[in-house]
């Protein structure tokens, strides 16, 4: 394993993250050993490629079906244009602005690649509704996969939410080595 080898696992479970973490372990061991520094980083997991596929086409709708004031007219903007609008509205519309490097405005927007699961989930929900505020007409099939969506989510969370707690044992670990000297 070269030091630009990067490692991401997904943890479902207490029982299969537990393993999963174990395998690591040993890999980030031998790193350790051979003087490489590592950095471990946990985070809840981001939205599934499902909703990403989804967003897209209910910006579509957006950018086709609405006119909106840009620099004092009234214009169709694009699908990356109504993201920004969007994502600073289901935010409260607390982006910020900066200067621009030639004193222009620049908006710092939400990225929605970082929503976890759950954030995404009632972000596709938000962009639902405002379509219905504004009477924008969605394809038949975005109105399923909306719900297919975040279906797959409420499914994941409903097995995750009741998966029993397994016993942890406690081991007496080496401090230089990493290796576990005894287990209770």
């Amino acid at each position: 394993m070269t030091t630009q080898t990067r490692i991401v696992e997904t943890l479902w479970n207490p029982q299969q993250g537990y393993q999963r973490l174990l395998a690591v372990w040993v890999v980030a061991k031998a790193m350790l050993i051979a003087g490489h520094r590592m950095v471990l980083t946990l985070a809840p997991e981001t939205r599934t490629q499902a909703q990403n596929r989804l967003m897209w086409p209910l910006l579509t709708v957006f950018s086709q079906q609405l006119l909106w004031p840009v620099d004092g007219r009234m214009v169709k903007m694009t699908t990356d244009e109504w993201k920004d609008v969007l994502s600073a509205a289901f935010k409260g519309e607390s982006v910020r602005l900066a200067m621009g490097l030639n004193g222009g405005v620049v908006l710092l927007g939400q990225r929605t690649s970082k929503f976890t699961k759950k954030q995404f989930a009632e972000w596709i929900e938000f962009i639902y509704a405002t379509a219905a505020d504004r009477d924008l007409k969605l394809p038949a099939w975005v109105n399923d996969d909306v719900g297919a969506a975040n279906d797959e989510y409420e499914q994941e969370r409903e097995a995750v939410r009741y998966v029993a707690p397994k016993q942890v044992k406690k081991e007496v670990v080496d401090a230089e080595t990493g290796e576990i000297l005894e287990a209770a």
